[in-house]
């Protein structure tokens, strides 16, 4: 439960999420795409498989969502978990 709080798509984390911030009255952060990755030697295939495993994790999470009426916003912060979010940039 406690990822949950801090990670979640659910739409009550994420609200849980955003009071909190309103409430400590934190700058909104910038996005930015991340750099891009380039593979080196110090890769390995497990921390691939983990990727690819959080992928699937993210569409079956998706996929049992997929009759809600919210399913376009869950869709969009999936999305924005691929982004970085700089805190000493507020936009």
């Amino acid at each position: 439960m406690k990822l949950a709080a801090t990670h979640s798509l659910d739409d009550r984390f994420v609200q849980e999420r955003i009071a909190r911030s309103a409430i400590r009255q934190l700058p909104v952060p910038a996005l930015r795409v991340a750099p891009e990755l380039v593979k080196t030697a110090a890769d390995g295939e497990a921390s691939e498989n983990l990727a690819v495993e959080y992928a699937l994790y993210k569409l079956a999470f998706l996929a049992e969502w997929r009759d809600s009426a919210g399913l376009e916003d869950l869709c969009e912060r999936a999305i924005l978990q691929n982004y970085v979010v700089d805190p000493n940039v507020v936009g």
